[in-house]
């Protein structure tokens, strides 16, 4: 958004410009200030253009408010929020991904799609099953929404794992998001880490710049709220054998989510039998 004003700033500072109060939240300034953005441009705040009511999840306006608090870490925003969608948008969190898939394919009905989503910045899920080759042509948009259960291209078929990159503007009905160790939860603050391997052996180092945390917050806004009509967490167990895959790593990101509200189910559970 701000370079929107940028270049607002650069060649046309002779236009009119509307917008409402709430783009001088921090999610949109990306560490901007509300005034740099503004000078010498001629705006009009008009509260009634912006869209507060998400077509995206029909059965509750109220995902997006949830997914902002979750990641601003509100926990009590969080928590209150969804107490108020929960009846009508399921959210769950598991730590079995064979449970998250058998959970989207069971809560899907007739055409309504699913699939498996993760961060572009995911760098160790594979030991668990979840592949994003860091190549867009290796997901095709078309086949992944479009084509059927059967394809092996399909997003119903979950091995085809996408991105924020693929999904950025489109939806499903239920997804799985599975959450990697790049955007956790560390003294009661979400930190960014990215794989170096530059390391020996390579580990995860945490973002520094703040321009790219934003981006990787940003991120897993985008994958929080592609479901329209629920999804669920998939947080790996972690391993005593793998340094990048530290119990820890994962555990504490698991805790948070749990506080939040949102219910556990293992491979035994029969929790999909109260949405049919």
């Amino acid at each position: 958004m701000p370079e929107w004003f940028d270049s607002l700033q650069r060649r046309f500072t002779d236009w009119d410009i509307y917008t409402a109060d709430n783009i001088k939240d921090e999610e949109y300034l990306r560490g901007r200030t509300w005034e740099s953005l503004v000078t010498g441009l001629n705006v009009t705040i008009n509260n009634d253009l912006y869209l507060t009511t998400s077509m995206r999840s029909f059965r509750s306006e109220s995902v997006s408010d949830l997914v902002k608090y979750l990641l601003d870490n509100d926990l009590l925003g969080a928590q209150n929020t969804y107490a108020q969608l929960k009846d009508r948008y399921p959210i769950r969190i598991t730590r079995n991904l064979d449970t998250a898939k058998n959970w989207v394919q069971k809560m899907a009905r007739g055409t309504e799609r699913y699939g498996m989503l993760a961060s572009s910045n995911a760098a160790r899920l594979k030991p668990c099953g979840v592949v994003y080759a860091n190549d867009r042509s290796s997901i095709s948009p078309e086949n992944w929404f479009l084509n059927p259960k059967e394809d092996i291209r399909s997003s119903c078929f979950l091995e085809a794992v996408a991105s924020e990159f693929e999904t950025q503007g489109l939806e499903l009905d239920y997804a799985i998001v599975a959450w990697d160790a790049d955007f956790r939860i560390e003294n009661g603050e979400w930190i960014v880490y990215h794989m170096s391997i530059r390391k020996a052996p390579p580990d995860w180092s945490p973002i520094k710049k703040e321009e790219d945390i934003l981006f990787m917050k940003n991120a897993y806004r985008v994958l929080l709220t592609r479901a329209r009509q629920g999804f669920i967490i998939f947080i790996p167990e972690g391993s005593d054998t793998d340094i990048t895959r530290k119990h820890e790593n994962y555990n504490t990101t698991f805790e948070y989510l749990k506080s939040v509200g949102f219910p556990v189910i293992d491979i035994n559970s029969e929790d999909v039998n109260e949405w049919c």
